[in-house]
């Protein structure tokens, strides 16, 4: 499968990690991970997996992604150079 990434490159995939777990800034997601050779990234949160998450609201100012999680709204803070919107691999099933 090829897919088209922010530069508009496609990159072709045949590896998907199915119920990958992570964290976000101390909230634990779960879904399907495609394997893209991107380097330097530990991974990507592209649209699919926000289209699932409904309405997300982005300030960019702030450096902030504020989404609803069970009911409530939660946001998650970055920072100018990015340091913050880190990801850590928790587990891969």
């Amino acid at each position: 499968m090829k897919i088209m990434v922010a530069d508009e490159n496609k990159v072709e995939s045949d590896s998907m990690c199915q119920n990958f777990t992570w964290t976000l800034q101390g909230i634990v997601f779960s879904s399907n991970m495609m394997v893209l050779p991107l380097g330097g990234y530990e991974h990507v949160l592209g649209l699919s997996w926000l289209k699932k998450l409904g309405q997300v609201q982005f300030d960019f100012k702030e450096m902030t992604m504020t989404l609803n999680i069970g009911g409530k709204p939660i946001t998650f803070h970055g920072g100018n150079d990015f340091d913050h919107w880190y990801s850590k691999r928790n587990q891969l099933i």
